[in-house]
């Protein structure tokens, strides 16, 4: 996936994967929220920016977003789960499969 953010482009198949991650996504219905597991991953740019690609669901086959992330938040996704990503050296780009909520 591609996205122009601040008349930068962001593509998921020039950066590099770092982190593959089950994320709760809450989608409105009416009036009605839903919570919805999707598959989510961290990337890091040739130039060290990040950003989280979420992908669509069985039940959410058009939903895509791509977000900037601060190295604060990846940080954060990281310390909040040290036993799930112990072998994740900070700056290193290493693949893992972990699962977090938010």
């Amino acid at each position: 996936m591609k996205k122009i953010i601040n008349n930068k482009i962001y593509d998921t198949s020039k950066a590099t994967e770092l982190v593959k991650f089950c994320k709760d996504v809450v989608h409105t219905v009416w009036v009605y929220d839903f919570a919805s597991a999707h598959n989510a991953i961290i990337y890091k740019t040739n130039k060290g920016t990040y950003f989280e690609y979420v992908g669509p669901n069985n039940n959410y086959p058009d939903y895509e977003t791509l977000d900037l992330l601060t190295n604060e938040k990846v940080k954060k996704y990281i310390s909040r789960n040290k036993s799930s990503v112990s072998g994740f050296l900070w700056g290193e780009q290493r693949l893992l499969h972990v699962h977090f909520v938010s």
